[in-house]
């Protein structure tokens, strides 16, 4: 997500030279982890440049900011040290108050006339590639939203962003709730959907999200609180087609209410879901010490993946939930999306991110209702580019991309695996899973690499490729190592895999996918039988 499409006004319009300038809420191009820090303005004084930034987080947690932090010019290259921070020392621990929400000013060195846009590098892990000092032009929607936050009366924060995105690379707007309250004021160039979350149900994983269309209507969002597991959103025509239509409404009308869902949800409440094979692992695992827990979560995985954790009562209430679940999607496709324009086409654009069977069945539901109706909405050319290039799946080609490796040297992927059996593993240096995976390609990768196996690595990450390459060095990876920074090269939603941290594509040697996140075992297998081991 761009600049334009969340935007505020800026408190004064950036002059010729850089070093005097006052840009409120700045837009930027990327971003990663930061749904507890965001930079409310930067300021140029002539003497020095002051980036105000507010930091979230629980009462009595604490933080830090690096002293090595830095702003990195785009255009001179040089880096502007941090000289001080109002209230705090640089390196030392603040912490969060009652209110969760700790505002402040980072100092820095004067930057150069030249450099109107930067990079905000904290290297512990806070950074904003692609911060602009300069004032853009008003998008022609304006949303005011507003909203209650009742159980938190004494402070937190709302996380708002486009639905479709994902949270660690793109840009999001965090707010502050006062007094149980919150107001922001959105910009977009077209209706778009957008969710808000509280920050501190993000940082526990668990969270509770509403949803709305930016169309220049206000919004009005109310969270659920005590037992009520309901929030409500009052909005303009668009948000109320959404809410009324969505895919949500239909699964509570047709299995919620059901005997079989009720059931359903009886057993896994009170344990019986699970088999006792399960049951047994389970206590095996809480037993075990931390070196032996990596095996058995294997095992348990494989329980799950087979079925075999689950119980025969509740493998007959899942299926019978399944179907439930099929009549109301059949419902929803028949009903829901016809009767809307830009919320059904968003909701389809949210699915097609699964990178799961939804994606196809998305793709499929636009192909049929949307392929020559709103044609100038942003949402149909992303829609229209991922249905002319569906995502790799068995039996599919793989899609070929180029992108820069190490030396910043463009690389095309058809060049180093056609020909070849090859993975291409999609990863990110803050993805554990992922880079637990590509660990453990390398004996397969140096067993069978003269042999004709190839392994492409890309990786996914924001503002710079440091972080990559420290986990390259740590993790040992000695294949081609190429990478999308910000996401500028679409890779991962070329994949259909836009909300993955990553995934595992096998190719054989015609280039088409044999498998999607196979196991060591199921790729090591495919070898011995495509080279004749």
């Amino acid at each position: 997500m761009k600049r334009s499409l969340i935007f505020l006004m800026a408190c004064a319009a950036l002059s010729v030279h850089a070093r005097n300038f006052c840009i409120d809420s700045p837009a930027y191009d990327g971003a990663r982890q930061h749904i507890t820090m965001s930079i409310t303005r930067i300021e140029g004084t002539g003497t020095g440049t002051d980036v105000y930034a507010d930091f979230y987080g629980r009462p009595g947690w604490w933080f830090t900011v690096n002293p090595a932090t830095v702003l990195e010019g785009k255009v001179s290259g040089k880096q502007y040290a941090l000289t001080g921070i109002d209230g705090m020392t640089p390196g030392e621990k603040a912490y969060y108050p009652a209110d969760c929400h700790y505002s402040t000013v980072l100092h820095f060195e004067p930057l150069a006339d030249n450099d109107t846009i930067v990079d905000f590098i904290e290297p512990d892990g806070w950074q904003f590639s692609g911060l602009r000092l300069f004032d853009e032009p008003a998008l022609p929607l304006r949303t005011e939203i507003t909203g209650t936050l009742a159980d938190h009366p004494d402070g937190e924060w709302v996380i708002i962003q486009e639905s479709y995105l994902d949270q660690r690379i793109n840009p999001l707007a965090l707010v502050p709730v006062k007094d149980g309250k919150f107001s922001y004021i959105l910009y977009t160039d077209a209706p778009r959907m957008f969710t808000v979350s509280p920050g501190l149900q993000l940082l526990d994983g668990s969270w509770h999200t509403e949803t709305f269309i930016s169309e220049g209507k206000p919004v009005h969002i109310e969270f659920p609180s005590g037992e009520n597991l309901l929030g409500q959103v009052n909005g303009g025509p668009l948000t109320e087609e959404l809410h009324a239509y969505d895919r949500g409404a239909y699964f509570s009308r047709y299995v919620r209410s059901a005997p079989e869902y009720k059931e359903y949800e009886r057993l896994f409440g009170s344990g019986e879901a699970f088999s006792e094979d399960y049951h047994a692992l389970e206590a095996e695992i809480a037993a075990a010490p931390d070196s032996l827990r990596g095996k058995l979560f294997e095992k348990m995985n494989e329980l799950f993946t087979s079925g075999r954790a689950y119980s025969p009562a509740a493998l007959q209430a899942q299926a019978a939930v399944d179907s439930l679940v099929a009549i109301s999607s059949e419902h929803w496709k028949n009903e829901g999306l016809i009767h809307r324009g830009i919320p059904a086409m968003a909701e389809l654009l949210l699915y097609s991110t699964n990178g799961d069977h939804l994606t196809d069945e998305a793709l499929d539901l636009f192909d049929s209702l949307f392929a020559d109706t709103l044609t100038t909405h942003p949402y149909h050319s992303l829609l229209a580019a991922k249905s002319a290039n569906r995502r790799p799946t068995p039996g599919r080609s793989y899609i070929d991309f180029s992108a820069p490796d190490l030396d910043g040297n463009m690389v095309t992927a058809s060049n180093i695996i056609n020909g070849k059996m090859a993975v291409i593993t999609l990863w990110a240096s803050w993805c554990g899973p992922c880079r637990q995976h590509s660990k453990e390609l390398i004996p397969l990768y140096e067993k069978y690499r003269n042999d004709g196996f190839e392994v492409l690595g890309v990786a996914r990450e924001s503002v710079s490729p440091d972080a990559m390459k420290m986990a390259i060095g740590r993790d040992g990876y000695t294949w081609t190592n190429l990478i999308d920074l910000n996401d500028e090269l679409g890779i991962w939603r070329k994949y259909g895999v836009d909300n993955a941290g990553g995934s595992i594509f096998l190719v054989n040697r015609e280039g088409i996918v044999l498998a999607v996140n196979p196991s060591t075992e199921e790729i090591e297998a495919a070898l011995k039988h495509e080279l004749g081991h």
